[in-house]
């Protein structure tokens, strides 16, 4: 019910962005820790000299998640075994990455830039790696001397941090951090011009 003002401010970045006319800025309040979400930017345009801005007042999108024992099986002592209910697909499961405790293990898979390593085979996995078979089924090793108790194993689940789509014109971001997205932190895709 807000008007979108300091004072009454809306509730989704969606329902400000739908508001916001050329030369409008819209800011995200600040948070007090990294925000799990994505922002679509879909057919939004300003005019030269009066973008839409988008100030992200410093705040970070993060695009990965913690790994939950529960959600794994072990396999064998410090081996486990993340499975997901469907297909990762291509695209994904080239993508795909995990963290461990903040440092994040590609495995030397970067798609973007045509280094694609084969996946390792499950009895090759040093400690702190991983691998995937069947398009479903993560394994990896957490790094030597470390429990459960004692990491922070964590796996992409957005795909893109900010992504505009279809016609965009004139429109800035500024003041947002993107960190450890599937895809891509910024994704421009469709008839975008003038995107700062």
């Amino acid at each position: 019910a807000g008007t979108g003002e300091a004072a009454a401010p809306l509730r989704t970045f969606n329902a400000a962005l739908n508001k916001a006319k050329p030369g409008d800025i819209v800011r995200l309040l600040p948070a007090s820790k990294p925000l799990s979400a994505s922002l679509v930017i879909k057919n939004r345009k300003g005019e030269a000299g009066k973008p839409i801005v988008i100030d992200g007042g410093l705040n970070t999108l993060y695009g990965s998640v913690k790994l939950e024992q529960k959600d794994c099986r072990e396999v064998s002592p410090g081996l486990y075994l993340r499975a997901f209910p469907k297909k990762l697909g291509e695209l994904l499961s080239l993508r795909y990455f995990m963290r461990f405790d903040g440092m994040t293990v590609r495995m030397n898979r970067q798609l973007k830039w045509k280094r694609v390593a084969p996946f390792k085979a499950v009895d090759a996995l040093q400690p702190g790696e991983w691998t995937i078979l069947n398009d479903t089924d993560v394994y990896f090793k957490l790094p030597a001397g470390k429990t459960w108790s004692k990491i922070v194993v964590e796996e992409p689940t957005l795909v893109n941090g900010v992504q505009f789509e279809g016609e965009c014109d004139y429109v800035t971001v500024r003041n947002l951090i993107v960190d450890s997205f599937w895809n891509d932190g910024y994704n421009i895709h469709g008839k975008c011009r003038n995107i700062r």
